[in-house]
């Protein structure tokens, strides 16, 4: 008996889970499949996955049709290949007439149901991510910078904001000009000359030059005010200043950004661990607050709004704890440019207060806790935001599925899925 009767009376007697897949698949021809032709399907599943990851927050149309060029190619170079494979290891089966001829033709039929679906899908891909808008859109404002930039909610700070190509992360400046390349996985607006980013799933700072200056060595980082920045190492919160000296440490949750020399804290309530509280500390880390509070804004313009646990009502305390509009909110936000975004009754709509607690202004029907920002306020109108001023003066139509706030005067927009900016009308009256 040869060698290979002895190998397939063995795997008869004994099948393995390879054989029994094979002839579960196989059943009429049993045809024997090299198992490395499987391989070539994992990359592509693979490289699909990591393709739709990418885009779904950014892509550059250029790229992405070669993305899907490329793919195309692959599974007809991954059907012919394997097509090959299969007559190679099967030459006696095909060497009997017809049976090649019969095996080509369930491999186009096999080519053509693929195509038919792998046709809707890349269609309904395109769909969703390219000329989602129509091209009115974007001729409804004057664009300082192009919306050619992927990115989540860019906004300018200190001259440049962050977009984002193919999951890495870079800066522009005012005029669109990429200023830092996109090496990041993830950044933070510059504050006080740094910026917080994110490589080899560490945290670091960079300056306006895109240099190193404080290493890459936390796994959170907040942006600098007043010399100060929180920042998660070993994983604890403490304090840092500009040359990476660790000022306090503490035993917090987390440590948001520093505000008018005081950062909101969370930590766990001593009584009930499952209890979440919020706080506020100073520059030393010390609490002001006697007792923890459900919610708090950011500390803004002298005042944050802080959510009593007890009545479920808002307040707007200063670093004393101490009221300084004498009445409670359903809901409050932070103030900004004189006012916040306030409502008196649940259900009711929004109103915007001074620091009296007098109403400027009334926001939309529904509530809607957007900011002043730079004099302007975002509004909704069906699925589309656009900008109020004060007076309730439509600034900029609401034709834009996404807006960021005024910020450094610009205005974000997003157009097909790719953001652009526009100069604060009212800043550019001044």
């Amino acid at each position: 008996m040869t060698r290979p009767e002895i190998d397939e009376m063995k795997k008869e007697n004994h099948p393995n889970f390879f054989w029994r897949i094979k002839g579960l698949l196989f059943p009429k021809f049993n045809l024997h499949r090299p198992i490395y032709v499987a391989i070539p399907f994992f990359i592509l599943i693979v490289s699909m996955n990591l393709f739709l990851a990418m885009i779904r927050n950014s892509y550059s149309p250029f790229e992405l049709q070669i993305t899907i060029i490329v793919i195309v190619i692959f599974i007809a170079l991954v059907m012919f290949i394997d097509t090959l494979l299969m007559i190679k290891a099967n030459k006696d089966f095909f060497s009997q007439e017809g049976n090649k001829k019969r095996y080509l033709k369930s491999q186009l039929a096999q080519l053509a149901m693929l195509l038919i679906i792998i046709i809707p899908i890349f269609g309904f891909i395109m769909g969703s991510i390219h000329d989602t808008d129509p091209d009115w859109v974007k001729d409804s404002v004057v664009w300082t910078i192009e919306p050619d930039y992927g990115g989540v909610w860019p906004t300018f700070s200190e001259g440049l904001a962050t977009v984002e190509e193919w999951g890495k992360v870079g800066f522009i400046d005012k005029e669109g000009t990429l200023v830092i390349p996109l090496r990041y996985r993830k950044a933070n607006n510059f504050s006080e000359g740094l910026a917080a980013v994110k490589q080899k799933g560490k945290w670091g700072y960079i300056d306006k030059a895109g240099n190193e200056v404080l290493p890459f060595v936390y796994e959170e980082a907040m942006a600098f005010s007043d010399g100060l920045a929180p920042v998660k190492i070993g994983g604890a919160w403490s304090v840092i200043n500009r040359d990476s000296e660790v000022l306090f440490e503490t035993d917090f949750e987390r440590i948001d950004p520093y505000s008018e020399g005081v950062a909101r804290v969370v930590y766990r309530d001593e009584k009930d661990m499952r209890i979440e509280k919020q706080n506020i500390i100073d520059e030393a880390g010390r609490l002001l607050f006697k007792k923890g509070y459900v919610q708090l804004g950011q500390f803004s313009e002298g005042c944050i709004p802080a959510m009593e646990e007890e009545t479920g009502l808002f307040y707007f305390l200063d670093k004393n704890e101490e009221k300084v509009i004498d009445r409670s909110f359903a809901f409050a936000d932070s103030f900004s440019g004189g006012m916040a975004a306030v409502a008196f009754d649940h259900g009711s709509k929004t109103v915007y207060i001074d620091r009296r607690g007098d109403v400027i202004s009334t926001g939309e029907n529904d509530f809607s806790p957007f900011r002043y920002h730079e004099g302007l306020v975002r509004f909704k109108e069906g699925e589309r935001f656009g900008f109020k001023d004060i007076n309730g003066n439509v600034v900029i139509p609401p034709n834009f599925l996404l807006a960021t706030d005024s910020s450094d005067g610009m205005i974000g927009l997003q157009v097909d899925r790719r953001w652009g900016f526009i100069e604060n009308p009212l800043l550019g009256e001044l």
